[in-house]
């Protein structure tokens, strides 16, 4: 019960670093969702430790729009990646820069 007051202090206190660490968790979880699709149609992978500097990043989302033409996948998933991604970024250093001393 204790962890759970903290938690809700701090996003009462501070909301703009919860919301910059959500969306960068979609962005990834967004990434995984195109490691996937990529991986199922045929994208050969070095293996899942060597694609982990590249997930929640713009390699896998131009991988996505690269084959989305042969594949007829559309381009919004890999759009959202770049979108979440700047999005949580801002809004995480915006908080930051707001934490008091």
């Amino acid at each position: 019960m204790r962890n759970r007051d903290l938690i809700m202090e701090m996003v009462r206190h501070d909301p703009l670093v919860v919301i910059g660490f959500l969306l960068i968790g979609l962005s990834g979880w967004q990434s995984f969702v195109i490691y996937r699709r990529l991986a199922e149609s045929g994208y050969k992978i070095r293996g899942y430790f060597a694609m982990w500097p590249t997930i929640g990043t713009m390699p896998l989302a131009y991988l996505h729009l690269k084959h989305r033409s042969q594949r007829g996948w559309s381009a919004w998933p890999a759009y959202l990646v770049w979108l979440l991604t700047v999005a949580g970024t801002a809004a995480l250093v915006a908080g930051l820069f707001r934490l008091p001393d």
